[in-house]
């Protein structure tokens, strides 16, 4: 991510690059080998400089337990390895898509569409109005602060059962 930083500091930032809507791990469309994921013993590690776009970070292959954050200038820990992959700073990534594990999905400042999985998952949109799916398993909705779901950026569960899924939690 330093690099990234350091190269665009001399020569500023190239903000062609990638600028459509890109899919980074499975089913990329990113159009570099290193960015793809095809199996779920597949070993990613990489660094996110994008352009614009609605981008998404697809994890779904993956059956250990993940934490997936979408804020720029953070590490994630996917596919059973630790800090493998890093948004550079400046980069908005919008959509993030979570495997059967335990997965922890913090999302941005912008309208997220967090997608959990299955297994027993906790997801935290952040500001924006976003879309949170938790999929099989008992999830945990997490509102930290006032400004994460208003009037003028409403959050959306997409599939809280109660009595079956885990909580909403606002702290």
């Amino acid at each position: 991510m330093d690099d990234i930083t350091a190269v665009q500091q001399l020569y500023g930032a190239n903000m062609s690059t990638r600028a459509g809507d890109t899919v980074y791990g499975f089913n990329s469309t990113a159009g570099r080998d290193f960015y793809s994921a095809t199996s779920a013993s597949s070993k990613v590690v990489f660094s996110v400089w994008d352009g614009g776009g609605k981008d998404t970070l697809d994890f779904s292959g993956f059956t250990q337990n993940q934490k997936i954050n979408l804020n720029a200038a953070s590490f994630s820990d996917v596919g059973g390895m630790v800090g493998n992959v890093s948004i550079a700073k400046g980069v908005v990534v919008e959509n993030a898509v979570g495997g059967s594990g335990n997965d922890l999905l913090i999302g941005n400042a912008a309208a997220n569409d967090l997608k959990g999985g299955a297994g027993n998952d906790i997801i935290y949109g952040g500001g924006g109005a976003d879309s949170l799916t938790g999929g099989a398993g008992a999830d945990i909705f997490v509102f930290g602060a006032s400004s994460d779901s208003n009037r003028a950026a409403q959050d959306t569960i997409r599939d809280f059962v109660s009595g079956q899924d885990g909580s909403i939690s606002f702290f």
